[in-house]
């Protein structure tokens, strides 16, 4: 809670692990210290800490958003960040109050029984560390010069309105 303001900020982060295949490295989605077993979409993250939007911004470790993961209304006030509203990946209008999740449940580890977190809309953030930390995911991706282009390609696609991902 930040005393001048009264408002609780949530603090993300990341935890870096291989791969199942051990052939790249995953960014694994932390809050407020708490470990997803689900991961980052970075391009997501970027484009909502750019301009108000629905991202892709927590994906299922398969990179396969209708799996697991969820797109999330973003809106940028003065110096936070605000999550307003969850959709399920499987969603393709996010326009329909139906179809607004009023909570998602992040796993902690596969199978029943595992921790879990329990989120809610709305979620402040404070835009400086969320920008930081998405410049930081930016920098510790694969730097491949495929990738790069890719990522230049998804985040206009994201910021013209164009989210879904195939």
């Amino acid at each position: 809670m930040d005393k001048k303001t009264q408002k609780k900020y949530h603090k993300l982060s990341y935890k870096r692990v291989r791969n199942i295949t051990g052939t790249r490295f995953d960014f694994l989605f932390v809050i407020d210290g708490f470990e997803s077993i689900d991961m980052f979409e970075i391009t997501g993250l970027k484009a909502s800490s750019m301009k108000d939007g629905v991202y892709p911004i927590i994906i299922c470790r398969c990179e396969m958003m209708g799996c697991g993961g969820i797109y999330i209304t973003t809106h940028i006030q003065g110096e936070d960040i605000i999550w307003e509203r969850f959709w399920d990946g499987q969603s393709c209008e996010f326009t329909d109050d139906e179809e607004v999740l009023p909570e998602y449940t992040i796993g902690s580890q596969y199978g029943e029984g595992g921790e879990h977190l329990v989120i809610t809309a709305p979620m402040r953030f404070k835009l400086k560390e969320y920008t930081e930390l998405a410049a930081e995911l930016l920098k510790e991706s694969d730097k491949s010069d495929k990738n790069k282009a890719q990522f230049k390609e998804n985040l206009e696609r994201y910021l013209s309105g164009d989210v879904l991902i195939p």
